[in-house]
C-alpha cells in the first residue's frame, strides 16, 4: 500500500492507547490482513478487524455514546438487558461493566461478526451471546450483505440503497423479544438497545405486546435504509414518559 497507506492506517489507529498496538494495527490495516488485532481502547481490551469498521465502533460505543442511556437505566429493576445488533460486542461489554449485576443478552445474526463478538465477550460472565436475529416472529430468515461492510448486514432484501449490490450471506435463526424473556425467565428488561439496520420497522410496527415490559428503549433508526422506521418507533412508544434524542439514538423511557 506504500507510505501514504501506512499514514492513513496510523491515523485510524490513533484511537488505540497502546503505542505498540497502534503501530501493529496500522501495519495490519495497510497489509490488508484478515485476522483480528488486540487493542486497548478507553481502557478496554478488545479484538478488532483491521479493515472493518470495528475500531471506529469500539471507540464510539466505549467512549461515551451511551452515557445518557446509562443514566436513564439506573437503578435497575429487572437486572436484564437486551443488546439487539451486537456487532463485535463492545456495547455489551460497556453495559456489562456498567451493570455487573445484570444479565446482558447480546444478539448478533452475522456469523462473521459473531465470531469476533464471542472472543470479545468471553471474559464477561454476565454476557450471554446469541447468534440470531431479532424479529417480530420466530423462525428462520435470509441474511444479506448490502455492500456497506460488516456493520450493515441486514435481514432486508430490499432497501432504499441497494439493488444490484445485494449478496446473500446465510440463513439465520430469528428470535422474538418475548422468546428471550421466556428463555431467561425475565420479568422484563431495563434496557433494549436496537441497532438492526432497518429491521426495527417490522419489529416495532403494530405496537408489540412486550413494549410495556421494557423500561428504556435506545434505538438507532434507519429511515435511509427503510422508510417508516421512525414512524414505527413513535407509534410503538406512544404514551411512554418521554422520547429523547441523543446523538444517533432515539430513546424512550417509562417508569413503573
Amino acid at each position: 500500500m506504500g507510505f501514504s497507506g501506512l499514514r492513513s492506517s496510523y491515523r485510524t489507529a490513533r484511537q488505540v492507547t497502546n503505542l505498540s498496538q497502534a503501530a501493529w494495527f496500522s501495519v495490519a490495516r495497510a497489509l490488508d490482513l484478515s485476522s483480528t488485532i488486540k487493542v486497548t481502547i478507553h481502557g478496554v481490551e478488545v479484538e478488532v478487524r483491521p479493515n472493518a469498521p470495528d475500531l471506529h465502533v469500539a471507540d464510539k460505543t466505549l467512549g461515551g455514546e451511551f452515557d445518557d442511556v446509562l443514566l436513564l437505566v439506573r437503578p435497575l429493576k429487572h437486572n436484564f438487558i437486551i443488546d439487539a445488533g451486537g456487532y463485535i460486542g463492545t456495547v455489551a461489554i460497556m453495559l456489562a461493566r456498567a451493570f455487573p449485576e445484570a444479565t446482558v443478552v447480546t444478539v448478533e445474526p452475522s456469523r462473521e461478526n459473531f465470531a469476533v463478538l464471542k472472543k470479545n465477550t468471553a471474559r464477561y460472565s454476565n454476557i450471554i451471546p446469541l447468534n440470531a436475529a431479532i424479529g417480530p416472529v420466530e423462525g428462520r430468515a435470509s441474511f444479506y450483505d448490502h455492500a456497506d461492510g460488516p456493520w450493515g448486514y441486514s435481514l432486508l432484501a430490499n432497501t432504499i440503497q441497494t439493488a444490484e449490490k445485494l449478496k446473500f450471506l446465510h440463513e439465520v435463526e430469528v428470535v422474538t423479544i418475548s422468546q428471550i424473556f421466556q428463555k431467561f425467565r425475565a420479568t422484563g428488561a431495563d434496557l433494549l438497545k436496537l441497532d438492526i439496520e432497518g429491521s426495527e420497522k417490522q419489529l416495532l410496527q403494530d405496537c408489540p405486546s412486550w413494549i410495556p415490559q421494557v423500561r428504556v428503549i435506545a434505538a438507532e433508526l434507519h429511515d435511509w435504509i427503510q422508510e417508516g422506521c421512525q414512524d414505527a418507533f413513535r407509534s410503538a412508544t406512544r404514551g411512554r414518559r418521554d422520547i429523547i434524542s441523543s446523538g444517533e439514538l432515539s430513546i424512550s423511557t417509562v417508569d413503573y
